[in-house]
């Protein structure tokens, strides 16, 4: 460059300490001590070379510059850093991200063998000390492999309708383990140890103890499938949601809805006998439990959104769906981060997830811009009524925000279709394996209800019915 740079050119032996007088442009100026330094040559350059150039050669090269004397560059403003010490700046610097990405590395592996090995180890050797055995670990698959094995070979058994041995169907990696280990045993869902506890008042006394029992993590599409309603949440949240919710479920409330459910079940019997006439005679043969399916999910749909009907089937639907891929997925192993990778089944979730959510906020949110005095006397109706608090209410601290009344929607959506089907459903299947119990409870309808529809206080008379 061919700016001005001042060079200070110090010969070795020579020393100094006269003092050094500056003054400014109106002839002031103010003495100065200069330490004892060696003496110096300040004279002004033009310096054409590049400034990176090496040491020696300049020194080497230049006509007034001597091989014995010290260059030491000075410019106004700026400080440079040399190529050789800002190369070693970024060794440094290096060194300290690698060590830094070292020790994350060690920590998390240790986390992680700790989680998959050390701790199912000690579990498991804690517990056999107690008399309590099961069937052995395995590293990060725990008993998922022998349980997909043994549902897959229990599908493919014919059930016995005259046997009540049923448990080898429908549950066979219990009724295996609890006939090798007895009623109390230990097995692995992935790295998450499950005690299955056959004994009532043992699993009493567990229950009644919630401060030492303690929900496990769910399952992200258990998550998305539930929300984080009354069946997830726990301590003081959990007090809340169930003061909240309780008023929708008590027994007035649930005896107006059973209008609702009649007309629903009426419109099911009413499509039997269409098909059955569309058959001229000749009988039709049902599957019980795919009516069953859609009776719960018109019921739910009438009780819980009333008039908003429509888009309730919707957001049955989505949660359907969502319902099968949870299932699909409840025994494969768990890796750290899956669920946030755009997998195919991941991305499905979360549009299934995003129209449940988007169509229940619509809902909820027409009823909170509505002036009526009241939400309505559906489920949700008769829920946000029990969150709206007034200033000085009692229920203060009872509220709950959007996302909480969308997670108790979906988990009553879950729990009141798909546990009121499969009730229905082995129901229907007990009746048609004693017919004599059939022709007992035909009679008993008849004599209390004759040929109205029943209503709640006719269903409180059935005594065979209710045993």
């Amino acid at each position: 460059t061919s700016s001005r740079r001042f060079l200070r050119l110090t010969q070795t032996g020579a020393h100094t300490s006269k003092p050094c007088i500056r003054r400014d442009k109106h002839g002031r100026g103010r003495r100065r001590q200069w330490p004892r330094i060696p003496s110096t040559i300040c004279c002004p350059l033009q310096i054409i070379h590049d400034i990176s150039r090496p040491l020696d050669q300049l020194l080497s090269t230049h006509p007034v510059l001597k091989p014995n004397m010290m260059l030491c560059v000075c410019k106004h403003h700026t400080h440079r850093l040399c190529g050789r010490q800002r190369q070693a700046m970024m060794e440094y610097a290096g060194k300290v991200v690698w060590s830094l990405l070292a020790l994350g590395l060690v920590s998390w592996a240790w986390r992680a063998l700790a989680a998959l090995l050390w701790r199912p180890l000690a579990l498991t050797r804690r517990f056999a000390k107690q008399g309590v055995r099961g069937p052995a670990y395995t590293l990060f698959s725990g008993s998922l492999k022998e349980i997909r094995a043994m549902n897959t070979a229990a599908r493919k058994m014919v059930l016995d309708v005259h046997s009540h041995d049923t448990p080898p169907k429908v549950l066979p990696h219990y009724h295996t383990w609890s006939s090798q280990y007895g009623e109390t045993f230990l097995y692995w869902f992935g790295k998450q140890p499950r005690l299955c506890i056959s004994n009532p008042e043992m699993a009493k006394q567990v229950l009644s103890k919630f401060v030492f029992y303690k929900k496990e993590t769910p399952r992200p599409f258990l998550l998305s499938l539930l929300g984080k309603g009354l069946v997830l949440v726990e301590g003081l949240d959990w007090v809340r949601h169930r003061r909240v919710v309780s008023p929708a479920f008590t027994m007035d409330k649930l005896k107006a809805m059973t209008k609702q459910m009649a007309e629903c079940t009426i419109s099911m019997f009413d499509g039997w006998r269409d098909q059955v006439i569309h058959e001229q005679g000749q009988g039709k043969e049902i599957e019980m439990s795919i009516q069953f399916q859609e009776l719960t999910a018109n019921v739910i749909c009438r009780t819980a959104f009333g008039s908003s009907y429509a888009e309730g089937m919707e957001v049955f639907l989505a949660q359907k769906d969502l319902q099968l891929l949870a299932f699909t997925t409840a025994f494969d192993i768990i890796l750290p981060g899956r669920q946030y990778l755009p997998t195919r089944a991941n991305l499905r979730k979360w549009r299934l997830d995003r129209t449940v959510r988007g169509k229940l906020k619509s809902i909820i949110q027409r009823r909170l811009d509505s002036n009526s005095s009241s939400y309505g006397n559906d489920l949700l109706g008769l829920m946000m009524d029990a969150c709206r608090t007034d200033s000085g209410g009692s229920q203060g601290n009872l509220t709950l925000n959007m996302d909480e009344i969308i997670d108790e929607c979906k988990t009553f959506f879950f729990a009141g279709h798909e546990t009121t089907s499969h009730l229905l459903t082995w129901t229907m299947f007990l009746l048609g394996s004693n017919p004599q119990w059939q022709e007992r409870l035909r009679e008993e309808v008849l004599r209390e209800c004759g040929m109205q529809v029943p209503d709640a206080d006719m269903l409180s008379k059935l005594k065979l019915v209710w045993y």
